[in-house]
């Protein structure tokens, strides 16, 4: 029987996922913008912090702002001007609130209400200890976490239908590995709460695992980032810093957004003690998790492609 040929997914898989997204046009300006960073930047290290109609923010390793204006011809971006975005700091949570507070005072003494009741809305986070904050709130806190609009999630949305091909039989492993919400009874109000208290243990375990579960996906997700990213300079030097720095992007937001989502259910999972809540905050995480898990596996399977790729090119 003929032994079939190692086959090869070139990076323009990469440009075919990603091919007039907000993530693609973003990730052409970044390179412009990388280009420059010494010449008009006189920076070593710069992320775009914010993209806007002909400008976008930018902000340096050394904590400073600034404003790049650019010029878009023919799919091309070019930084035609540069300037410095002052932005006031405070060297701790303290002084910001003392300052932001002082503000509020200022603004009503001088009648100018609105003005006063979005910093107040502003600086009301940070004003008080934390234990203040209700198991409810906490877990509500956490489920808007994992539905907020994120840049990976964008992409994500606008490709689904491109990534689940692209995965084509890890799909179907993900699906069977599926968690599905199972305590709608515990916080409907279906049950009594003496019912209720008596599946503390169950729910308490399984959210811990769901955490455990969460962690474990954003180590896979960083390993994959790691062993793509020592192939950078191999990526600039062929011309392909869209494609690095629109994988790039997407990972590194995705592994982002697992870290902070994951840290809240395993905190959540310790901290709350009513059932209800925690019934619910498993039913949320059950019900995000699978697009979590393709997103992760996309990232892993899409930089074993781009590694092969690069050694076929060689």
């Amino acid at each position: 029987m003929k032994e079939d040929k190692p086959r090869f997914v070139m990076t323009e898989a990469v440009r075919r996922l990603t091919m007039g997204s907000y993530e693609h046009t973003i990730a052409k300006l970044n390179e412009a913008i990388q280009r420059c960073k010494k010449s008009l930047f006189k920076e070593e290290s710069i992320r775009v912090f914010g993209t806007f109609p002909g400008h976008a923010i930018v902000v340096a390793e050394s904590g400073k702002f600034y404003r790049a204006v650019f010029e878009e011809k023919d799919g091309a971006f070019k930084v035609t001007g540069v300037s410095g975005v002052p932005v006031p700091m405070a060297d701790s949570v303290p002084d910001f609130v003392r300052t932001e507070v002082q503000s509020v005072v200022e603004a009503f003494l001088a009648g100018k209400i609105d003005a006063a009741r979005i910093k107040l809305e502003g600086v009301a986070p940070f004003v008080g200890n934390r234990k203040q904050i209700t198991e409810s709130q906490l877990t509500e806190s956490v489920i808007s976490a994992m539905k907020a609009e994120k840049p990976w999630r964008r992409l994500y949305q606008e490709q689904e239908q491109k990534i689940r091909k692209f995965l084509w039989g890890d799909l179907a492993a993900i699906q069977e590995a599926a968690v599905s919400p199972k305590f709608k009874k515990l916080y409907d109000g279906s049950m009594e709460a003496e019912e209720v208290e008596t599946f503390r243990d169950l729910v308490s375990e399984e959210t811990k695992e769901l955490g455990y579960r969460l962690e474990a996906l954003t180590r896979f997700v960083h390993e994959a980032r790691a062993f793509v990213t020592q192939f950078e300079p191999k990526f600039r030097e062929l011309g392909e810093d869209a494609i690095y720095t629109t994988f790039g992007a997407f990972s590194e937001d995705l592994e982002s957004d697992l870290q902070s989502v994951s840290e809240l259910v395993s905190e959540s999972a310790t901290g709350v003690s009513s059932v209800a809540d925690l019934g619910k905050l498993f039913d949320a995480v059950a019900e995000a998790l699978t697009d979590y898990e393709i997103a992760g596996r996309f990232v892993e399977k899409m930089a074993a492609k781009l590694h092969s790729s690069q050694v076929k090119e060689n």
